[in-house]
């Protein structure tokens, strides 16, 4: 996934996006794998969709801040979100 974000290849992204899917449908209760899925979404200008996925991983896992500030930088952001954001991954999942 982190090439896609690197080289902007859209079948890479697809693939990755795919992936990330695969993985919440199979982890639905392991938070890392909404929180990725939420940064993708964020990245490539879903951010419905990526609101959706933070919440649900804030949900399962309440202490990870960092999901919680990536929500409410969505929330407060204008409707039109379609600017890329920066990926990173919360530390207390590494």
């Amino acid at each position: 996934g982190q090439e896609a974000y690197d080289r902007h290849d859209s079948a890479m992204r697809d693939r990755a996006h795919a992936l990330l899917e695969q993985a919440v449908e199979l982890r639905p209760d392991y938070a890392q794998a909404h929180y990725i899925l939420g940064e993708w979404n964020a990245a490539f200008g879903s951010r419905e969709a990526a609101i959706r996925q933070f919440k649900i991983a804030l949900h399962l896992r309440p202490d990870m801040t960092e999901i919680e500030q990536k929500l409410r930088e969505l929330q407060n952001s204008p409707q039109n979100f379609t600017a890329a954001t920066e990926v990173s991954i919360p530390s207390t999942q590494r």
